[in-house]
C-alpha cells in the first residue's frame, strides 16, 4: 500500500508552564523548573503532544549555556541554563542561574517574591506523526524537537492563536506521514451455513461436526453396554435384574458383580453315588 504525506506549515512554537518557587536557591542564584510536557496543546493544526521519550527532544542547544532570557526577548538575557534533562515524570526540567546585572538582580527578586512564575520554552519541530483523528480533530505526536531557549515570562503565551505562523518566524513545511487506514478484509462465508470462514474453514461447522461424532460415539457405547448386559442376563436368568440396571445406567462391570454373587449365592446340588 502506498503511504500518503501532508504538508503542515510550522515555525518556531511556544509552551508555558508554572513553576513552584520551593525549587529557588537564593544563595547559588539558581532555580530548578518545568518548561514543557507531555500535555497536549490545541495548535491551529490540531492537537500537539511533545514526546518526551529521551530519543526524541534534542537538548544540546539548551546544555550548551542555553539562554534564560525574559519574554522571549534576546535582548533581555536574564541568566543561563545550567544542565537541562527530562525528569522522571516525562517533563522537560532545567536548572538555570541568573546574572548579577541590575536586570538579572530584579528578574531574580521577583521570582523569589512569587511574582514571575510562568516559564516559557520556545523550540522547532523537526518530526511528527499523526496518531489519530477523533470528532474531526487531528492528533499529532512531536517525535523529534528541539528547545531553543527558556523565558521567564509576564503573560503566557496562548497557543490557540498558532504562535510561529509568521513567515518571519522560521516558517517551514514540516512533511507528516499518515497513519494507514486498516482495510477491513473480505470475509468468505460457508456454503452450508453462510457463517464466516477462518483460514478456509467453518468454526460452526466444525463445532457442529464434533457434536455429532461426540453423540455417535455416546449411542455406540451405550448400545454395547445394554447389548454385554442383556447377553449375561439371559445366560444366568436374570433378565429383571438386568432392565433394572440398565435403567439405572449401571455399568458392564457392576452387572457383573451382581451374576457372582448371585452365583455364589445359589445352593450346590450334590448327586449321590451309586444312585440308580
Amino acid at each position: 500500500m502506498k503511504k500518503k504525506f501532508k504538508n503542515i506549515k510550522v515555525g518556531t512554537l511556544y509552551r508555558s508552564v508554572t513553576f513552584a518557587r520551593e525549587t529557588v536557591n537564593a544563595d547559588a542564584r539558581t532555580v530548578e523548573l518545568s518548561f514543557s510536557s507531555e500535555e497536549p496543546y490545541e495548535r491551529y493544526f490540531g492537537q500537539e503532544i511533545l514526546d518526551h521519550s529521551p530519543a526524541s527532544v534534542r537538548l544540546g542547544r539548551l546544555n550548551d549555556g542555553g539562554a534564560l532570557l525574559c519574554d522571549h526577548n534576546t535582548r533581555d538575557h536574564v541568566g543561563v541554563i545550567e544542565k537541562a534533562f527530562i525528569g522522571q515524570d516525562r517533563k522537560g526540567r532545567a536548572i538555570v542561574r541568573f546574572g548579577k546585572s541590575a536586570r538579572a538582580e530584579e528578574i531574580f527578586q521577583d521570582v523569589c517574591d512569587g511574582i514571575r512564575r510562568n516559564v516559557s520554552v520556545s523550540y522547532d519541530v523537526h518530526k511528527m506523526i499523526l496518531e489519530k483523528t477523533e470528532n474531526e480533530r487531528d492528533w499529532y505526536r512531536v517525535t523529534d524537537w528541539e528547545p531553543l531557549e527558556v523565558s521567564l515570562v509576564s503573560v503566557p503565551a496562548d497557543a490557540t492563536v498558532g504562535v510561529g505562523r509568521g513567515a518571519d518566524n522560521h516558517e517551514h513545511d514540516l512533511t507528516v506521514e499518515l497513519p494507514e487506514k486498516e482495510e477491513k478484509k473480505k470475509m468468505d462465508k460457508c456454503k452450508i451455513c453462510g457463517a464466516d470462514l477462518v483460514d478456509g474453514a467453518c468454526p460452526a461447522c466444525a463445532r457442529k461436526a464434533d457434536l455429532e461424532r461426540a453423540r455417535t460415539e455416546a449411542v455406540k457405547q451405550e448400545t454395547q453396554r445394554v447389548n454385554e448386559i442383556l447377553a449375561m442376563a439371559r445366560k444366568h436368568g436374570l433378565e429383571t435384574e438386568a432392565q433394572t440396571y440398565i435403567s439405572e445406567g449401571k455399568t458392564v462391570q457392576e452387572f457383573k458383580d451382581l451374576v457372582i454373587t448371585k452365583l455364589s449365592a445359589a445352593p450346590v446340588r450334590v448327586t449321590a453315588r451309586g444312585a440308580r
